[in-house]
């Protein structure tokens, strides 16, 4: 018996039962690879997204608050422990300042954090001057020349400073050594 060349059309005469009935035929569905490989690029951009937005909404905060000049102390980094899951525990948080023992800090130092906002004066629509209001005060836990991390001590009330938003203290916040 001669032997057929083996074509298309011979492998799908041959072709079980089983196969037809929901084993997939690597030849006319996607692999498994080539749909994850479509799948991992999705996720990519979408990550890639959020992370335009993010940049975004950060630029357009650093647009609106006005920027510390090169004398001022600042917050500028905050870091966040990773929440375990652990009841009770919540992680810390800490706040990185520009000032250090050089400027006579040391582990316990209280310091005072204050917010700076432009005001906008409606009637002549221009900006009018910058406020600048106490908002809480931070523990140093941590100081060596140049830079402290301290922790929260606590907010000011609500009803013994203005009104604003973000009620934390963040990035770009002012800072002085408490007297």
């Amino acid at each position: 018996m001669k032997d057929k060349p083996v074509s298309d059309e011979t492998f799908e005469e041959g072709r079980s039962k089983p196969m037809e009935e929901g084993i997939r035929d690597s030849r006319s569905d996607e692999s498994l690879s080539a749909h994850v490989l479509k799948w991992s690029a999705g996720l990519a951009g979408l990550f890639v997204a959020s992370a335009v937005l993010t940049g975004l909404l950060v630029s357009a905060l650093w647009l609106v608050a006005p920027a510390a000049t090169a004398s001022e102390a600042v917050v500028y980094g905050v870091y966040r422990g990773v929440d375990l899951g652990n009841p009770g525990e919540t992680p810390a948080r800490d706040f990185y300042v520009n000032l250090g023992s050089q400027q006579g800090l040391q582990t316990g130092s209280i310091l005072e954090v204050s917010r700076k906002l432009a005001t906008y004066d409606l009637m002549s629509e221009k900006l009018y001057k910058d406020v600048v209001f106490p908002i809480a005060t931070l523990k140093v836990i941590h100081a060596e020349p140049g830079v402290a991390i301290a922790r929260l001590d606590k907010m000011i009330a609500p009803d013994k400073s203005p009104s604003f938003s973000p009620r934390a203290v963040m990035v770009g916040d002012l800072v002085r050594k408490s007297r």
